[in-house]
């Protein structure tokens, strides 16, 4: 129990961390990292039956989604640096929001 804690709180620093100045490769790389700790963060959970099988579905089709974002935000940083910054920061508040919600389903 104590080992999930302190993952899902390292995810935690990890996402508060990527919010420091970064370039848009390295927030990038943080935003693919949080979203693979909120993939690993949910399934613990899940083994744990700490959320609903349903509840934890719909956090891995959020995660799924979010992934798909993070991917379009590369694409559109060739072309429009300032939209892709725009969808990566948008595409991150939402993961930090899903690592939110899992460390609140991670208290007892």
């Amino acid at each position: 129990m104590h080992a999930q804690r302190t993952f899902l709180w390292l995810i935690a620093v990890l996402l508060l961390a990527g919010c420091a100045k970064q370039n848009f490769n390295e927030s990038l790389a943080a935003g693919y990292s949080v979203n693979t700790g909120v993939l690993k963060s949910t399934r613990t959970l899940l083994d744990a039956k700490k959320i609903h099988s349903s509840d934890g579905q719909n956090v891995l089709d959020q995660t799924a989604v979010a992934e798909r974002g993070l991917g379009v935000a590369r694409e559109l940083n060739k072309t429009d640096p300032k939209s892709a910054a725009a969808k990566l920061a948008s595409t991150r508040a939402i993961l930090q929001e899903l690592q939110n919600y899992l460390l609140l389903k991670e208290k007892p």
